[in-house]
């Protein structure tokens, strides 16, 4: 057994920890503008 925890600890060691939270950021910053935008329509 083991092999899920393993995937994970690779991943994690190569930053996808981060970049997963770096991706939700952009996408939510990305779509307040598209919201502003849509206001000022």
């Amino acid at each position: 057994g083991g092999t899920t925890i393993e995937m994970i600890t690779a991943l994690e060691g190569k930053g996808f920890r981060n970049a997963v939270i770096q991706g939700v950021v952009q996408a939510a910053e990305k779509s307040q503008k598209m919201r502003d935008s849509e206001k000022n329509r």
